[in-house]
């Protein structure tokens, strides 16, 4: 009887700290304090001069004009930091939620009935 309770508030402890590690991470993230994990890698672009075009070429002027105008509506890093972002959000997501059904089993041990009151 008093084991389960006991049981029950430990375990109540650890899904409450596992929930409270979640949103801490979450905060230190998008606090920019930390980064956050690397789990996508920006691929390294191709050098202009690497290609082996001429100077004149009306094809690599052009190239390197749309190159440039990309660049400047859309960083090379933007995608790969979204992602990681919107990975590590669906992570910390899965963590907060096992930290809530781990809290409920605690709850429910700490409330089940004792065997002097049947």
């Amino acid at each position: 009887m008093k084991l389960s309770k006991l049981l029950g508030i430990i375990i109540l402890f650890i899904g409450l700290s596992i929930i409270f590690w979640g949103v801490y991470q979450v905060y230190r993230v998008y606090s920019q304090t930390v980064n956050p994990p690397s789990f996508f890698k920006s691929i390294p672009h191709i050098k202009e001069g690497s290609l082996n075009l001429s100077e004149g070429d009306l094809n690599s002027q052009m190239r390197s004009v749309i190159q440039e105008q990309l660049n400047k509506i859309l960083p090379s890093n933007y995608i790969t930091k979204l992602l990681n972002y919107i990975t590590f959000s669906i992570l910390i997501g899965i963590f907060i939620f096992a930290g809530y059904r781990i809290s409920i089993i605690g709850v429910k041990l700490t409330n089940a009935p004792s065997e002097s009151s049947l």
